[in-house]
């Protein structure tokens, strides 16, 4: 396995310029190229019918403002990307789990930031990593808060013999191939 292209998710309410970093390391390394992604989609609110042409402004109002923040994510993407990196930006207005997963069919690994111990995370404007590691297809690099560079000198594997874990060593040889030192290690059932 290559990677080629590098889908980088950005939250919608918060530019990382350290997960940026981050995937531009990781394009330069395996000279490849990185796509950025957000999503959002306006709340849903119920309403009666007296209260219907209200919720339709509301709804607009909130399509026009993630429709404006997408624009000034794509803004500090390319501006935070060197010029030597290929980059292509996919931001829309739609659920964030279920874009980033159609967007990564195009991608050979998904860089994101942990939403592990956020508060209240709101599934209409952050992804759920978890379940984005369950529906991509494709692997996913999540980043510390804060981190700038994934070194991935020292490799561990925790082995299992099955089709899952023979499918993340063949996502990982990229990493693999590169690392100083790796250490496959297995604990035996029972």
């Amino acid at each position: 396995m290559e990677i080629r292209e590098i889908l980088v998710h950005l939250d919608i309410d918060q530019f990382s310029p350290a997960l940026v970093d981050c995937a531009v390391d990781l394009a330069h390394r395996f000279k490849a190229a990185l796509v950025g992604h957000s999503a959002a989609e306006p709340a849903t609110i119920g309403a009666g019918y007296d209260g219907a042409a209200a919720v339709a402004v509301y709804y607009e109002h909130e399509q026009r403002a993630i429709e404006s923040r997408l624009e000034d994510l794509e803004r500090q993407f390319r501006s935070a990307v060197p010029s030597d990196i290929q980059v292509t930006w996919r931001g829309r207005t739609a659920q964030p789990n279920a874009s980033a997963a159609m967007t990564a069919r195009c991608a050979d690994l998904i860089v994101t930031g942990s939403n592990f111990g956020a508060r209240n995370p709101n599934p209409q404007r952050s992804i759920d990593t978890g379940e984005l590691l369950v529906k991509a297809g494709r692997p996913v690099l999540i980043a510390g808060m804060g981190l700038e560079r994934i070194a991935a000198d020292t490799v561990i594997v925790g082995w299992k013999d099955s089709r899952e874990a023979r499918r993340a060593v063949v996502d990982a040889l990229p990493f693999l191939k590169t690392a100083k030192q790796v250490t496959v290690a297995t604990i035996h059932e029972g």
